[in-house]
């Protein structure tokens, strides 16, 4: 995906309500070249973003910081495309045994980085490592009623519901919450692993300098295909105008967050390419509807009816954002147009009415 150009690259992520930017090959990282690679490689990339992360174990931390790195040290036993269809990773086939059990068939040539062997027992330990009710993963309740995990054979898993659940497969690619991590390390690294993450992905973890760096190079003997960057180094650069600024100055090759008056900049400038696509996360406001005011329908309509959601999607970020037609994203597994903007466009006399 990323290739050693002479100019900048800029990536450009919109969100829904949101935007995350990137770029890649400023200049200074090296071409490699080797006699059964033909394609140039870079030698690293340097990705500058505005925190450094808590933890680099899925079950611990869900949120940017963590996964913009341990998305690539981990997999899952599948995934999801650029269409978001699902597609084989750790697993090269799945079926339904019954209305609660998925049996997956799981890879015979992967190894963790810390060289111990991937099969049925170590997925079933990630998985019921992140169910675990005395210690379940943060990210435990977007998987739905996923219960346990039975070993078959060596390479073979059965992956059980509570109840009949429809989206079990798309919940399975969520690395953030079943991310397969190695048995044997989290043995050996007790409370500590956040910080010596192994999994079995295509990059290795190296060191990490606390509100500094986070290194990550290729694992050379990775089971897929070898990455275009042997190495990634994802540097802590708080303030967002010294973030673009050392990206305007090569310092860095990736842009995460710059500022969102540069982007028509980095639009018009012929050495920045801009690449833009409609993302997933969607941005809102969450009642607990148990407890007063927001258990009476009426408030909550009102506050619907009172936030200007447009001036919202034209002023905080221009251009970058869309306003949201139902809690999930257009491209997201399962969307439904709520039809927001009909039901809830801003009228503050009605929202007074309401209430």
């Amino acid at each position: 995906m990323i290739k050693r150009l002479d100019s900048k690259v800029l990536l450009a992520l919109g969100l829904i309500l949101f935007l995350a930017l990137g770029a890649a090959s400023c200049g200074p990282a090296a071409d490699v070249d080797t006699p059964d690679d033909p394609v140039d490689r870079v030698s690293e990339l340097r990705i500058g973003r505005p925190e450094d992360s808590e933890s680099l174990d899925p079950h611990v931390q869900t949120t940017a910081p963590e996964v913009w790195v341990y998305d690539h040290i981990y997999e899952t036993l599948v995934t999801v495309d650029e269409n978001m269809d699902v597609q084989p990773q750790l697993a090269t086939e799945w079926e339904v045994i019954d209305e609660t059990t998925w049996r997956f068939y799981l890879r015979d040539d992967v190894e963790f980085h810390d060289g111990s062997k991937f099969n049925a027992e170590a997925a079933k330990f990630a998985i019921e490592r992140a169910i675990d009710p005395e210690t379940p993963a943060r990210g435990r309740a977007w998987i739905g009623p996923i219960s346990g995990a039975e070993v078959v054979d060596e390479y073979t898993l059965d992956v059980m519901t509570s109840e009949p659940f429809g989206p079990t497969l798309h919940s399975m690619t969520m690395v953030y919450v079943l991310g397969i991590v190695s048995p044997s390390a989290v043995e050996e690294h007790g409370d500590a692993y956040g910080r010596n993450p192994v999994g079995t992905g295509p990059y290795q973890f190296i060191s990490w300098e606390t509100d500094e760096e986070i290194v990550l190079e290729v694992y050379e003997d990775y089971w897929g295909e070898r990455p275009g960057v042997d190495r990634l180094i994802f540097k802590v650069i708080p303030e967002e105008g010294t973030r673009a600024m050392s990206f305007d100055r090569c310092d860095i090759d990736f842009l995460l967050h710059p500022p969102a008056p540069q982007l028509q900049g980095y639009r018009d400038d012929p050495d920045v390419i801009v690449e833009e696509v409609t993302g997933m996360r969607t941005f809102y406001v969450a009642f607990i509807c148990s407890r007063p005011p927001f258990d009476d329908v009426r408030v909550r309509q009102a506050v619907h009816y009172a936030i200007d959601v447009d001036s919202i999607v034209d002023h905080v970020a221009p251009e970058l954002t869309v306003r949201a037609q139902g809690f999930d994203a257009p491209v997201a597994f399962g969307f439904k147009d709520a039809g927001l903007l009909e039901r809830y466009a801003f009228d503050t006399d009605r929202a007074l009415e309401i209430l």
